[in-house]
């Protein structure tokens, strides 16, 4: 679909300018003309990062709290050096060859986001590698939203894939970030320092991937592929919240080692540095006092006493400082029963095993930018368990503990929501 300036849904093919339908050559020629003005754009770019990165990582080795660290870096900045013509035919060859895949429509050679039973295949390292380069996309998508919906849209139409989605854009920031990962890959010190060296890229790509999403536009613009169609409108639907989780504490329960470890990934992929963790209901809770979370995230099965007693203690008002923190729970069981049970027990949001990054994202984007306020009736203290509440309905009380009292707290959103 695509969108006018005023926001206005119309078919593409209803669009004034996409009556003239280019012929099958004509596309390829344009979309390898937008491929190799990418390509040169973004070389230029990378240069440029080169450049910075070299003087971070002097900085960092002076900084650095041990000769060991020290030594890390500085060979990171050698080789950072040495491999530059490496570096950067890596990332040219790379992202050429991703671009054309998803030209042709062939899956993606990225990894597929990975369940829990997948991640126990997978190294630490590994897994922390997979989880930053999602995330670093993750972020460019919403920090470059309002060029890259117009430029999807313009790929749409010369693809003739009118609902062409923003991430099977061939210029897509996962494309960027994966050929950038692989460039990165040629740096032969260890995994610590080839994620510095990937952080320190993404301090600076934002900027310059959006001029390259803007010099990609007027390009087409010029050769009148939608000239009309304007960058920043959203689509309708999508949530405009970024959350900044380095502003956000969790703690994590659960007493297998193994899920913990993956649950700290992932939180510390999506940028959180408070992670703590308990491995039982009792130590959970004796942790929920001491360090006084933004959100729990634990498990129902669990020994001494489950995640449900543990949210009944929690839930209890005047028992803890915080009986409002959201909860979500982690269950391999997901029969409606056991949803209920939770819900009822006052649980926030429910999340199945086996759990994705996506999956525990979205759960704490709920949390965070859609709360919902705390009902207090004779039976029941948590948040509202209607998630879709009529404001017109003027009928009788139906709740089960009778008349409630609707109780609001200070959103998370105001403590978590990131700069734009």
């Amino acid at each position: 679909m695509a969108q006018s300036p005023m926001g206005k849904v119309v078919p593409l093919g209803d669009h004034p300018r996409a009556k003239a339908r280019l012929s099958k050559k004509e596309s390829a020629d344009m979309l390898a003309g937008c491929r190799d003005l990418a390509r040169e754009r973004m070389a230029r770019a990378l240069s440029g990062m080169l450049d910075r990165v070299e003087d971070d990582l002097f900085d960092l080795a002076e900084k650095a709290p041990d000769r060991e660290a020290q030594n890390a870096y500085l060979d990171a900045r050698a080789q950072a050096r040495d491999k530059r013509v490496a570096i950067e035919a890596t990332f040219g060859q790379h992202f050429v060859q991703f671009f054309d895949r998803k030209v042709r429509g062939e899956p993606a050679l990225e990894a597929p986001q990975p369940d829990s039973a997948e991640l126990s295949l997978v190294g630490d390292e590994a897994l922390e590698e997979t989880i930053a380069v999602r995330e670093m996309s993750r972020k460019l998508d919403a920090s470059c939203e309002g060029e890259l919906i117009a430029l999807s849209q313009r790929m749409g139409f010369l693809l003739e894939k009118p609902d062409l989605a923003d991430d099977a854009n061939p210029f897509s920031p996962a494309t960027i970030c994966a050929a950038l990962k692989d460039a990165c890959d040629q740096i032969e010190a260890g995994f610590k320092v080839r994620m510095t060296l990937l952080h320190q890229f993404e301090q600076y790509v934002e900027a310059d991937l959006q001029r390259i999403y803007h010099d990609l536009n007027s390009h087409l613009v010029e050769r009148s592929i939608l000239p009309d169609v304007r960058p920043g409108v959203r689509r309708a639907g999508v949530c405009m919240v970024r959350i900044d989780f380095n502003r956000l504490r969790f703690l994590v329960i659960d007493d297998n080692a193994h899920m913990r470890r993956i649950l700290r990934t992932l939180l510390h992929g999506f940028g959180t540095r408070e992670v703590y963790e308990a491995e039982d209901g009792a130590a959970g809770l004796e942790a929920f006092t001491h360090y006084m979370p933004d959100i729990v995230i634990t498990d129902w099965a669990m020994p001494i006493f489950d995640g449900l007693e543990l949210t009944q203690m929690i839930r209890q008002p005047g028992a803890n400082s915080n009986p409002y923190v959201p909860i979500i729970m982690l269950t391999g069981h997901s029969e409606k029963k056991r949803v209920i049970a939770s819900r009822d027990a006052g649980v926030t949001e429910f999340l199945a095993k086996p759990i994705s990054a996506k999956a525990l994202y979205q759960r704490i984007l709920n949390i965070v930018a859609n709360p919902r306020p705390f009902i207090r009736t004779k039976s029941y203290f948590g948040p509202d368990r209607r998630r879709n509440v009529n404001p017109n309905y003027a009928g009788p009380e139906r709740r089960k503990g009778g008349k409630a009292d609707i109780i609001k707290q200070q959103p998370l959103l105001d403590k978590a929501k990131a700069a734009v």
